[in-house]
């Protein structure tokens, strides 16, 4: 890359490269520098700045116009999004309804209906200089309006047993086009981030209500500080979730990643079964991020391989995975 960086986020734009946002440089300093990945010649060049510098937040494609919805981070970005474009870079600023970082935004849909222009901000951290807690919370962008929702309760059901830990931060979001479910997977359950979770929630994302009982549905590993992103190929379809950082004893980065295939009896009043499949990643990685392209492969971008956060951990490293 041309920074090397750690706490960015990657997103694919309609034009078929990847942008990628802020994030930590081997100084330790937060940045508000944006760069662009081209697949058809494996290059990375400078592209206009964000508002803000961010570290924790997260990266949105919005729509075919280039737009990208970036939201929240530690710090003073914490309570803020902005909206991107590769021409202007970032713009828009305005307040969310909580401020959070370690969260995920999802948009939940790429046809025309209303769901296309709406994007899900679930859970995180409250940020520096509040009491420490975890976010039990979801608001959700329209990019038509550029207003937020009323907060939403995450992972319940009205009169209803919490589906999941209902509080999650450093987990993953991903929505699963084809059933109509938003999916909240991973994390940790408490702001010190000692106790992962492998469990799984959904969102049925027409009736905005969450569906079934996950307590038989989850990934293989307990693990925070992953990331997600669909992969598919001919005859396949499903999630890759990509390293993360051990919560054991040793606090080690990942080697693995987990492609979750998905069945096909998902409906709107169960949750989508999926069968994990554990493959290992060429190098272990943390805060990192991994972003699908146009052929159905995988970026896994940048990130921490030890412990610990210092320069020498720090990755310029990128890889593919190719289901």
């Amino acid at each position: 890359m041309v920074i090397p960086r750690t706490k960015a986020r990657a997103v694919l734009l309609a034009d078929g490269t990847v942008a990628i946002f802020g994030g930590k440089t081997a100084s330790g300093e937060a940045t508000a520098t944006v760069e662009l990945f081209d697949p058809a010649d494996g290059l990375f060049a400078d592209a206009p700045p964000m508002t803000l510098s961010r570290i924790f937040h997260t990266a949105t494609a919005l729509s075919n116009s280039g737009e990208v919805l970036v939201v929240g981070g530690m710090g003073d970005a914490a309570n803020s999004y902005e909206v991107w474009s590769p021409e202007e870079g970032g713009s828009s600023l305005r307040l969310l309804q909580e401020s959070r970082w370690h969260h995920s935004a999802t948009r939940l849909g790429s046809g025309s209906g209303a769901t296309a222009f709406m994007v899900a901000i679930a859970g995180g951290q409250a940020p520096e200089g509040e009491q420490p807690m975890v976010r039990s919370s979801m608001e959700i962008y329209d990019s038509r309006t550029e207003a937020l929702t009323d907060l939403v309760p995450l992972c319940t059901q009205s009169g209803a047993r919490p589906l999941s830990p209902s509080r999650m931060t450093l987990h993953s979001g991903f929505f699963w086009e084809a059933a109509g479910f938003h999916l909240l997977l991973g994390g940790y359950i408490d702001a010190e981030h000692l106790d992962a979770s492998s469990g799984v929630c959904a969102l049925d994302v027409g009736a905005l209500a969450w569906v079934g009982d996950n307590s038989e549905i989850e990934v293989l590993a307990a693990r925070g500080h992953a990331a997600s992103t669909s992969a598919h190929g001919i005859h396949i379809d499903g999630i890759l979730v990509t390293g993360g950082l051990d919560p054991g004893e040793d606090y080690s980065a990942i080697p693995t990643a987990e492609y979750l295939h998905f069945s096909a009896d998902g409906t709107s009043s169960h949750l989508p079964g999926f069968k994990p499949v554990s493959t290992p990643l060429l190098v272990p990685r943390w805060d990192h991020d991994a972003v699908t392209t146009c052929d159905g492969r995988v970026l896994i971008v940048g990130g921490l391989t030890g412990p610990s956060v210092d320069e020498a951990s720090v990755t310029a490293v990128t890889e593919v995975f190719n289901p």
